[in-house]
């Protein structure tokens, strides 16, 4: 009994083990899902507290341990009479990203990257400090604006957002040394030597050099330095253009300070063999800070597609932080492959704006395949060749049938010929039967159209008559 009371104790005993331990792998896993994005001195290092003095920086990454990571969004929130961003960096994972600076105390930054990578630095961010001394603020995700995506632009949770504290120290004060005075040391007189008298020389006249006449100076004929009616260069806008997919983003900083604004796009802008080349605007907006987002697409996404031309691609040009009516005008240059306009040699290239419906925009060929179009703001674009103009036949004029007049004949003259009187030679008859039956020969002249003149049936009708008359002659010969 003992010894069965002994077993069941070490039966329990064992058992109380195998939960325990299987409680702690739990909760080890349920760790080891945790997601977590964080800020700090380096990457994988969590909150603490950066110290500086007024004017001074300080640099903090901030990173993810989520895997197949694949493009972020983050924003970082401060106090902006203590710190201000100098700048925002990329890292070995993930290339400088776009961002935006709220003046308000915020800072908000993007990238994307090609394939996932496991637990990555996403960027490095570098403060000013400019507080007074013994000021500070947290620096902290903002949760709701902070987000990661896999490659195929899933969204991954994240559980936990971490910060850092940024602190300002009163400057350190330098001590300057007062300087140690060296002792005096008391001159001993010394004896002036009685100089020997000198021989006075005689001056020597010396020839007045007569003045040359100065050249005038070259050079221009106005004065000024080379900044004199220039703006500040630290005033000046400041326009950046990065990489997405699909597309650029162009990102105008300070752009209050200007009216007119240019950027060149990079040749990566393009689709189906049209690219965009370069972005004039003018705008009179005080908005100091904006972006414009430009991508190309093969078929038209959100508007429809074009129908009174061919489209060859579609060219979104779409502003964020500034009405497009902002804009009061614009050009955007393209160019087309050559291979793209093979067998169109014909048809003539323009640009398209959509704006409720599709408009064709004033285009003008540059050469070498680019374009021009002026447009009064920004939208969406096509880039089309006009159909061909098939041109109307003209029909041939009718031919009016002409009624042929009957050929003129000339009449044959159906005059007799004179009867010549015959002869009868001796021991000759013509026998009357035979004078008879020539005589009694009936004509049939029936054949001959009625009213006609000339022709073979008159000069048959002149040689019978002319007959008839021969054969009375005879007739009245032999009486």
């Amino acid at each position: 009994m003992t010894r069965n009371a002994s077993l069941g104790r070490l039966l329990s005993v064992v058992l109380v083990l195998l939960v325990t331990v299987g409680s702690m792998q739990t909760v080890g896993v349920a760790v080891a899902e945790t997601t977590t994005v964080g800020v700090g001195e380096t990457a994988g290092v969590e909150g603490g507290t950066l110290d500086g003095e007024p004017g001074e920086t300080a640099t903090v990454v901030v990173w993810t341990d989520a895997r197949d990571v694949g493009g972020y969004q983050a924003t970082v929130a401060f106090d902006p009479s203590v710190l201000r961003v100098r700048s925002v960096e990329g890292t070995d994972d993930f290339e400088t990203p776009v961002v935006n600076v709220d003046d308000e105390g915020s800072v908000t930054f993007n990238q994307l990257r090609e394939g996932g990578v496991d637990g990555p630095a996403l960027a490095e961010l570098t403060f000013e400090f400019v507080g007074a001394g013994g000021t500070q603020t947290t620096a902290r995700l903002v949760g709701s604006e902070t987000k990661l995506a896999d490659p195929t632009g899933v969204e991954l949770g994240v559980d936990v957002y971490g910060d850092v504290t940024f602190r300002v120290v009163e400057p350190t004060p330098t001590v300057t040394p007062e300087p140690t005075p060296a002792p005096t040391s008391t001159p001993v007189p010394s004896p002036t030597a009685t100089p020997e008298a000198t021989a006075t020389p005689e001056p020597t006249p010396t020839r007045t050099p007569v003045s040359e006449p100065s050249r005038p100076s070259s050079g221009g004929g106005g004065s000024g330095s080379a900044n004199s009616g220039g703006a500040d260069a630290s005033s000046e806008p400041e326009i950046s253009v990065t990489q997405r997919r699909g597309g650029v983003l162009v990102d105008v900083q300070r752009g209050s300070t200007a009216t007119s604004f240019s950027v060149d796009l990079p040749r990566s802008v393009e689709s189906s063999g049209v690219g965009v080349l370069r972005l004039d605007w003018e705008t009179q907006s005080a908005t100091n800070r904006y972006t414009i987002t430009v991508s190309t697409f093969e078929t038209a996404e959100s508007v429809p597609e074009l129908a009174a031309a061919e489209p060859l691609a579609y060219v979104s040009v779409t502003p964020d932080g500034i009405e497009s009516t902002a804009v009061d005008t614009a050009t955007v240059r393209f160019v087309v492959d050559e291979e793209t306009l093979t067998d169109r040699d014909d048809l003539t290239v323009s640009l398209w704006r959509y704006d409720g419906s599709w408009h064709r925009l004033e285009t003008t060929e540059l050469g070498d395949g680019r374009y021009a179009a002026t447009t009064p703001g920004f939208s969406t674009f096509a880039v089309a060749v006009d159909p061909a103009s098939t041109p109307t036949p003209t029909p041939a004029p009718e031919r009016t049938p002409t009624r042929e007049s009957p050929q003129s004949q000339t009449p044959v003259s159906a005059s007799p010929p004179e009867p010549t009187p015959a002869v009868a030679e001796p021991g000759m008859e013509t026998p009357a039967s035979a004078l008879d039956d020539v005589a009694n020969t009936a004509v049939d002249t029936s054949a001959e159209p009625a009213g006609a003149v000339g022709g073979p049936s008159a000069v048959l009708v002149t040689l019978v008559v002319g007959l008839l008359v021969t054969v009375s002659a005879l007739r009245l010969l032999r009486r």
